[in-house]
């Protein structure tokens, strides 16, 4: 019987691998032999090109990001707030801030002018830590630092074009708290009487394989290695996604044609639920609740040349965040 080998990518980024429950396996799937797998950490990329390093050594290492906005749960207004903030983490315990630097449309129209409503025109990191439900109150060290360092960071909205925008560089807020004490996080958005409008989470920016080595159960003479994967974080809730550049070698060169239609999953790269690369790694990874087709189905790779393939952009909408698929395994599949 002819089965789809699979290479095992392990996602690890910031977070530790954790254990889990074993799902049951039937049919021709459940005979795949596993071949290599790697470490999925903070990377960078610098060109788009199949020749290109993904990785540089310039990122800052707290470098997070909100990848985008939804309304808050709650909200009934009309402001569709967007737009994207990077958060910087410098300094440790009492010394410890979060830089940000946001650029962002569709702000409340009244935030060009001075409030002096709590939170008004504010942006702030909060709390929670889901999009689907109310964000908490404002976050930081209360050990620390006794008054709140949020109350006073806002947004100056300017008019351009038929919408109102704001941005800001290198702002400031001295919380008490590391990087990745505020990973996973809310940043809400306020309107200009201290409403909450707009919510995102604060994940890694990018996520991605940086070696390889041989998976425990695998015989075979695919040996995988190249430059790596790299995966960015898109959206939040629904539109949450994972978008892939690889340039890798040593796959299975009769995936230069694109996927058979006779096996599943052939040539695929692919998320799946498993969190450790010596155990198996179960179907693929994406919020169910969300989205009952697998967005992972159609997602493949070609053979450029040789056993080389490389992807500048592949944007899978899985409903998950970043700081969701850290520590999940990522399979790549043959012929």
């Amino acid at each position: 019987m002819k089965t789809s080998v699979k290479i095992a990518l392990h996602l690890a980024g910031l977070c530790g691998v954790a254990a889990t429950v074993p799902e049951t396996c039937t049919g021709s799937e459940c005979e795949a032999a596993y071949d290599e797998v790697a470490l999925l950490q903070k990377v960078e990329i610098r060109k788009h090109d199949a020749s290109a390093s993904l990785y540089s050594s310039a990122e800052p290492v707290a470098l997070q990001v909100v990848a985008a906005f939804t309304q808050h749960v709650g909200y009934t207004g009309e402001l569709e707030t967007q737009g994207t903030v990077s958060v910087k983490g410098l300094g440790l315990l009492e010394s410890a801030e979060q830089v940000l630097s946001w650029k962002l449309s569709g702000v409340d129209p009244e935030c060009s002018k001075s409030h002096t409503a709590k939170n008004a025109c504010g942006i702030h990191i909060h709390q929670g830590k889901s999009c689907y439900e109310d964000a908490g109150g404002h976050y930081w060290n209360t050990t620390l630092i006794e008054t709140d360092p949020w109350h006073s960071i806002t947004y100056k909205a300017e008019k351009h074009g038929r919408e109102y925008v704001a941005t800001a560089h290198d702002v400031k807020v001295v919380t008490g708290l590391t990087n990745f004490e505020v990973l996973s996080h809310t940043m809400i958005i306020h309107n200009s009487i201290g409403g909450r409008v707009a919510c995102g989470i604060i994940t890694p920016r990018d996520l991605g394989v940086l070696a390889f080595t041989p998976y425990y159960t695998y015989a075979g003479d695919f040996k995988v290695g190249g430059m790596g994967v790299k995966i960015t974080a898109g959206g939040v809730t629904e539109s949450a996604s994972q978008t892939l550049m690889w340039n890798v070698n040593g796959v299975d060169p009769k995936c230069r044609e694109g996927a058979s239609k006779e096996f599943p999953n052939s040539c695929g790269i692919h998320i799946h639920q498993g969190m450790s690369c010596g155990d198996n790694a179960l179907g693929h990874f994406w919020n169910k609740t969300t989205y009952e087709m697998d967005p992972w189905a159609n997602v493949g790779y070609l053979v450029s040349s040789g056993t080389q393939t490389w992807d500048k952009a592949r944007e899978v909408t899985t409903g998950l965040e970043a700081t969701d698929v850290m520590g999940h395994t990522m399979i790549v599949h043959n012929y």
